[in-house]
């Protein structure tokens, strides 16, 4: 396998969760670590305006881009040592949350399924049924200012679906996770029940971006747009989920101006209702 690939003229749909998004010019994919140096001097050569992007779960592409370059992680690893589970930026969530249930480390039994990379997870801080990604996190190796460094959890700042590396010009490269043993008949069990429960109240096989917006502390954003008679709601190509009134289903052919249309629509609407604006879950680009 080569370091990286380069695609010109790549449709972004190709790799959109929700199947929207336009042509950029160059589209390079990161293989492994060494990749990601020469890339990078690559794009400081020809002075490239770039973007990072990981399983492209939660991101929003524009219709026009502006700016010449996307760079995707596919550094996909997944090994235990003595001490910690090394796992690769690229290396999808789904596929380190079976891992560490099968080995009856905890932690990982809420993440089961859902999509996307572990390198954008940290960086969202993914968490479903009272697990975060961020709780048995050790330490990240990151590639920052042209070099490789080591930041420890206490390093970075987590919150609830956010971390510091929105603000950073950090780019995840590893993630290395404590191995927290637990009951692995009970993770088991738990892992399957949450699976189960996803596919019968998310829409997981549509066209999505997932939950559009965050919760605020004890308020159900769902619940606030199906209490609304939102479910259903269909303009220019788009949908709310009648499953769950917190995703958005592309289901002809939409364009990120609709997407931020029916946004300025459910957040004045839930505005309306409860006096605040409800932020985005989800990472809209805009150029």
């Amino acid at each position: 396998m080569s370091n990286y690939e380069i695609f010109e003229n790549f449709d972004t749909r190709n790799i959109s969760s929700v199947k929207i998004g336009g042509i950029i010019k160059y589209f390079y994919v990161v293989n492994n670590i060494q990749g990601i140096k020469e890339v990078f001097k690559i794009i400081k050569n020809k002075n490239y305006d770039y973007y990072v992007i990981g399983g492209c779960s939660k991101i929003l592409f524009p219709d026009i881009f502006m700016r010449e370059c996307l760079v995707k992680l596919n550094i996909d690893v997944l090994q235990e040592t003595k001490k910690y589970v090394r796992v690769g930026a690229g290396t999808s969530l789904k596929k380190l949350a079976a891992f560490m249930a099968s080995k009856g480390y905890k932690g990982f039994s809420g993440l089961i399924s859902i999509p996307g990379s572990v390198g954008g997870a940290i960086c969202n801080n993914a968490g479903a049924f009272g697990d975060e990604i961020s709780t048995y996190l050790s330490y990240v190796k990151v590639f920052e200012n042209g070099k490789i460094k080591i930041l420890s959890r206490d390093q970075l700042d987590f919150s609830y679906r956010s971390s510091s590396f929105k603000q950073k010009k950090a780019i995840i490269l590893e993630a290395y996770f404590a191995k927290i043993k637990g009951n692995k008949e009970e993770i088991l069990v738990r892992a399957k029940a949450n699976a189960e429960m996803r596919a019968k109240t998310q829409p997981i096989n549509a066209f999505t971006l997932g939950s559009t917006f965050k919760n605020k502390d004890e308020i159900k954003i769902a619940k606030i747009l199906d209490e609304l008679s939102l479910k259903g709601f269909a303009q220019n190509g788009l949908k709310i989920s009648e499953i769950h009134a917190n995703f958005i289903l592309n289901v002809t052919n939409s364009t990120q101006k609709n997407f931020l249309n029916i946004l300025v629509i459910l957040r004045t609407l839930v505005y309306n209702k409860l006096k605040y604006l409800p932020d985005l879950e989800i990472i809209i680009l805009r150029w």
